[in-house]
């Protein structure tokens, strides 16, 4: 209405009453103000909206809301009540979609799971947009965890049978020379409902994995192995102590050393004898179990170092440590030292970093000790297998102990590589881990957990030929999925695999022939590579999806380029570490696979019609 006015005749300027037809003043939880009936009488085909992410427990109109209407929130935040509200004046017609804070949906606290079913059950999600990961690069001012739902109303359970669109954006090169938000190949995904609902950590898994980590998970859970607390029934769990200016005397702490929170280190922590507790140091505002400083313990930080990794770590004798810090001790130094083994795992970060509602989600990302620490499932192990992984520890941990019992520190500290294989080969062999899966795991630590944080980009994208992202190495791994799955396929031919690697891009030629090839995999130097080039420009595919004057504000999606010819098929994707993660092959082959299939099926369906 002012585009053409001048700011001195704005107050001039005769607007229409809206107050009490089209805007109100009013609190959105208040069941009885006009608007109810307004509303009601007047069904939106649209709502859409940015509830204030914030907990309000002293909103009496909103707590009476949530009472009346026997509704349950964590934390009485206004978001999650705010999506369960636009229910009373949505019909089916209706399309939603509200930007909200994404921790409310990656929380695993009792009552956000009962808000999550209540709000999984009562509404079809379309889309789940997560900006998560790219949370500091967004919100300038505020480093918040942002998602976008667009959700309809269900009817007659289809919930059941929905499929949610789940799209996120990581950091990449379009971000970072471009400001322009791309949502990547591997970052769309087609998921159940049911899914999400069956399970606190899918909104997770979708963020950061895809379904062969969701099978993955799956199967963990469903093992005949019970959690941790279950297992080790003797042990003794906890967090630290808590402050030292409280009412809890505890005089049995008398004389023992105090760990701070930094001292802690990972995998061997040196218990300092300088800090000893006297009397007038043990009033605390909890002073925990006694029990959890006796004796070996084995000390695990809330959050993961530097964003990255767990610090576990292991502790001789009796100590004292704070709150922020949770401990497993034990007098059974033998068990101990087993469940040190499963810790230290890659399998068990994996499934730390999958399940875990905060770390790569949330601005304070403390993983959760009994949901989430302790819940990782333990599958028994003989005799035998635990003898051979108390020995294996001790030997992990005995330069370590040197080391930090040193006086004398070299650049590194001695971990054995070696050692730590053994111990990951023998808990993968007890859970039985698949090749396949170990790539996913492979991925998760390699790639994942480095890409919401803008400094390690270069450890997703860059290929390093003195570490494991040898280009050559990753390349060949890749390609070793096609030829072991295609050649299965096609028992009586081989795969041969050209590999064209160019500044910007890398291209695949899998040609598929009768004769044993003498090199499966080449590299072709003098090949004119104007048919790579011309297939990219033709088939380069990054589509826009929102059509906005400033270029920086749209939403792109980047696809992979696939194609067949004849008697080959090839792919082209970006010159990044993360395309060519030997996981992603696995789901690129399943693509493949199924189109191969489809066009198969069509052309016997055509010889049938013509018979």
């Amino acid at each position: 209405l002012l585009d053409y006015q001048q700011p001195k005749d704005i107050d001039k300027y005769p607007f229409p009453n809206l107050l009490g037809t089209n805007l109100f003043k009013a609190n959105f939880f208040d069941a009885l103000h006009d608007f109810n009936t307004v509303i009601k009488n007047n069904p939106p085909k649209f709502i859409l909206g940015n509830p204030p992410w914030k907990s309000k427990k002293e909103d009496v109109v909103h707590v009476k809301w949530l009472k009346d209407n026997k509704k349950t929130v964590g934390r009485f935040e206004i978001a999650q009540s705010f999506l369960l509200r636009t229910k009373d004046f949505m019909i089916d017609e209706t399309k939603s979609a509200l930007i909200i804070t994404s921790t409310i949906f990656y929380n695993v606290s009792a009552p956000t799971r009962k808000f999550k079913e209540d709000f999984l059950t009562s509404f079809c999600v379309e889309k789940f947009f997560d900006l998560s990961p790219v949370r500091r690069l967004i919100f300038e001012k505020k480093n918040s965890p942002a998602s976008i739902v667009y959700y309809r109303l269900s009817k007659d359970n289809d919930y059941q049978k929905n499929i949610i669109n789940h799209q996120s954006v990581k950091f990449n090169r379009f971000i970072k020379y471009f400001k322009m938000l791309v949502v990547e190949k591997f970052d769309q995904k087609d998921l159940a409902q049911k899914y999400f609902l069956e399970n606190d950590w899918m909104f997770k898994v979708a963020l950061y994995g895809g379904i062969l980590d969701f099978k993955l998970l799956n199967a963990l859970k469903k093992l005949d192995g019970v959690n941790i607390t279950n297992h080790f029934k003797e042990f003794n769990y906890g967090a630290g102590i808590k402050s030292n200016k409280g009412s809890d005397y505890a005089e049995k702490l008398i004389g023992l050393p105090l760990l701070e929170n930094e001292q802690i280190k990972a995998y061997y922590t040196k218990i300092d004898e300088n800090h000893i507790l006297s009397a007038k140091d043990v009033w605390f505002e909890s002073g925990r179990k006694p029990e959890l400083f006796f004796g070996n313990k084995i000390l695990i930080k809330e959050q993961a170092k530097d964003e990255t990794d767990i610090l576990i770590s292991y502790v001789e004798g009796n100590s004292v440590y704070k709150n922020g810090i949770n401990g497993i001790t034990s007098p059974k130094k033998e068990s101990l030292m087993v469940l040190f083994s499963y810790l230290i795992s890659r399998l068990y970060e994996y499934y730390i970093f999958m399940i875990s509602g905060s770390w790569g989600t949330s601005t304070r990302p403390q993983i959760r000790w009994k949901e989430e620490y302790l819940s990782f499932p333990i599958v028994d192990y003989s005799k035998e297998k635990g003898s051979v992984l108390i020995d294996l520890v001790n030997k992990f941990l005995q330069p370590i102990k040197d080391y930090r019992n040193s006086d004398i520190k070299t650049k590194n500290i001695p971990f054995d590589t070696n050692v730590l294989s053994k111990i990951n080969n023998i808990i993968n062999n007890l859970y039985e881990i698949k090749d396949y899966e170990k790539d996913l795991i492979d991925y998760t630590l390699n790639v994942s957990r480095y890409q919401f944080q803008q400094s390690k980009q270069h450890l997703v994208t860059n290929f390093n030929d003195s570490d494991h992202r040898n280009q050559k190495q990753v390349l060949e791994k890749y390609v070793d999925v096609y030829i072991k799955e295609f050649e299965e396929i096609y028992y009586d031919e081989f795969v041969k695999v050209e590999i064209f690697t160019m500044r910007h891009f890398i291209a695949m030629n899998f040609i598929i022939t009768d004769k044993k090839p003498k090199e499966k995999i080449s590299y072709p130097k003098n090949t004119d590579e104007k048919d790579v080039l011309e297939r990219l420009a033709n088939n380069l595919s990054i589509e826009k999806i929102t059509d906005i004057k400033d270029s920086s504000k749209n939403l792109y999606i980047q696809k992979d380029i696939k194609g067949f010819e004849s008697d080959s098929f090839y792919i082209i994707k970006p010159n990044e570490y993360k395309c060519w993660h030997r996981a992603m092959a696995w789901y690129d082959v399943a693509e493949f696979k199924q189109a191969i299939q489809e066009a198969e099926l069509k052309r016997l369906n055509n010889i049938s019609v013509y018979d």
